[in-house]
């Protein structure tokens, strides 16, 4: 058999014959890696796979999981500053919760944490009275032995990977450094340190960077999510190369990212400095590492594929870009109006509150799709809001909170949605300091991303979510937001208090929480009919507020009518 040779039939060989193939070409997989991949070219690639693509995915799978089973503490890379710096708090608790803790952070850990640091010295407030919430509370468990997130011997140990920046406007080039004919190691070293600050080279140099362990592809993997990769280029007969070749070499070695065109220019002066360098790989964007064995063959491998080959229960995460999306929709439903006629049906979001026996429940949800760290916080900060309408201070409310997520996330977006939406969570209970005696994370099989749903409960009675005033003036509350599109917290600090006080004082009436409405759609759904002193034009254009409160009162309040 050679490397360029086709596995006939690779996917309905038997466990018999798959014992026999990792034998006859010495590979390393275990044999759930292995049917992962046979399930991938049936399904995905739709082809039989070559030999040597098969070495190159053992090579790699092998280098994954020995990366993947690192002690070490777990450090974040995002282009997200509001997820790093969420993250940054989330480890330095961790520290102060967990002092010998040194292995990475648990899907279980990090739900856990901001309610272990909040709760230390305080006693537990209205520990069992969810039993006397509505029907659809009671499902949630009170103990803290009910909370899981997998079987007890397998958590999912997470480890961030860089996130691969944004794709340039031109056709970036990889060119790979190596060492003259004849040049010593050190001298080789040397070379590569100094030549990328050259005064003639820095100008056009986009990047620069080394060959870890486990070869170039892992390398690459971190670079970008695809490239066209011609193997020709490592050759100097201009003949096919294994694919093994970006797996087993180059440790240590420079890959420098330019422009196509300076590409001629950065060529010759690294012929200038005695090194070698020859272009490899130039960016596709497209998700896939295509590999160019000829003028007529290539294969190509999607990328989240490439990542997910580890046999590890560790998985490396990739959180997702969130800086400029909106939050998802929390807990949908349709308000409906036939008395506005210039106005249409539209879908709004609304958190719901019930009182049973002098306890008032709010509840909120939402399955995001793209949002995860800005849906889960906002999911979890409209119950306080809700409550806050009651007259509940949020530091007086007690949460559950349950995350589903897949069961088995094997890809490393997969576990940055769910990491992503834990963050989101733990970062509206450290802002607003709310305990949580009930953090429960729910592995669901035929989920596809993660799901958030948050109760949240407190002595009180509900406020009423009608206009109820005969001569009430409604005001609406925005919460100010940042350049991130996430809320001033201490802004939001202050309105809980002024509300919840409003209420005590019983200066309010009717009451509501906006979700991504408008607020003409949040007042159509507390009153039938009402008089506006807004014009057609101005109402048409109206843009939903990702979150704010409308209030009643008789009273002037110090907010704008």
């Amino acid at each position: 058999m050679n490397y360029t040779g086709v596995v006939r039939g690779f996917s309905s060989y038997t466990p018999e014959q798959r014992e026999q193939l990792k034998k006859d070409l010495s590979l390393s997989f275990s044999e759930r890696l292995l049917s992962f991949c046979m399930s991938y070219y049936k399904n995905a690639e739709k082809r039989d796979p070559y030999i040597d693509e098969l070495q190159m995915l053992s090579a790699l799978s092998s280098v994954l999981e020995k990366e993947c089973t690192s002690l070490a503490v777990t450090e974040l890379f995002t282009n997200d500053s509001f997820a790093a710096d969420t993250y940054a708090d989330l480890l330095q608790k961790r520290k102060s919760t967990h002092p010998q803790a040194t292995s990475p952070c648990t899907l279980r850990e990090i739900a856990l944490v901001a309610s272990r640091y909040l709760r230390r010295g305080t006693e537990k407030r209205l520990t069992n009275q969810i039993l006397a919430a509505p029907e659809y509370f009671r499902e949630l468990p009170t103990s803290p032995s009910s909370l899981c997130v997998a079987p007890a011997d397998s958590p999912f140990r997470l480890r961030f990977l860089p996130c691969k920046p944004s794709a340039s406007p031109s056709r970036d080039v990889l060119v790979l450094l190596t060492p003259a004919h004849g040049e010593t190691v050190y001298r080789y070293a040397r070379c590569c340190e100094r030549f990328p600050e050259q005064a003639s080279v820095a100008p056009v140099l986009r990047a620069v960077y080394t060959v870890q362990s486990g070869g170039l592809l892992r390398t690459l993997l971190e670079i970008t999510d695809g490239l066209l990769i011609d193997l020709r280029a490592f050759s100097p007969f201009d003949s096919a190369m294994p694919m093994t070749v970006v797996t087993d070499s180059f440790v240590g070695h420079r890959i420098l990212r330019v422009s196509e065109n300076d590409l001629s220019a950065l060529l010759c002066e690294i012929k200038a400095s005695g090194l070698n360098g020859f272009p490899f790989a130039c960016f596709s964007g497209d998700g896939r590492f295509t590999f160019v064995r000829d003028r007529d063959k290539s294969v190509s491998l999607e990328t989240r594929f490439l990542t997910a080959l580890s046999d590890s229960r560790e998985i490396s995460v990739r959180l997702p870009d969130e800086g400029q999306l909106p939050a998802e929709k929390i807990c949908h439903r349709t308000v409906k109006d036939t008395d506005s006629a210039y106005l249409s049906d539209l879908d709004a979001a609304h958190c719901v509150a019930t009182s049973v026996g002098g306890i008032t429940c709010a509840a909120s949800s939402a399955s995001p799709e793209k949002a995860f760290f800005k849906t889960a916080l906002y999911t979890t900060l409209a119950p306080a809001l809700t409550l806050s309408l009651c007259g509940r201070d949020h530091t007086e409310q007690t949460f559950c909170i349950a995350l589903e997520h897949p069961a088995n996330p094997v890809d490393p977006y997969t576990g940055g949605e769910c990491m992503a939406a834990l963050l989101g969570i733990y970062r509206a209970q450290t802002e607003l300091a709310i305990p949580s005696p009930n953090v429960i994370l729910r592995p669901c099989p035929d989920a596809a991303h993660p799901s958030i749903s948050v109760f949240s409960y407190a002595e009180a009675e509900s406020a009423p979510s009608h206009l109820s005033l005969e001569n009430g003036t409604v005001y609406c509350v925005s919460v100010p937001l940042d350049q991130n599109a996430l809320p001033d917290f201490h802004a939001l600090r202050t309105i809980l208090r002024e509300i919840s006080a409003y209420r005590r004082e019983g200066i309010l009436g009717g009451a509501r929480l906006l979700l991504g409405e408008s607020v003409t759609g949040g007042l159509r759904s507390m009153q039938g009919a009402f008089t506006s002193r807004l014009t057609d034009t101005v109402v048409a254009p109206e843009a939903p507020l990702p979150m704010a409160l409308l209030i009643e009162s008789s009273k002037e309040l110090p907010y704008r009518p």
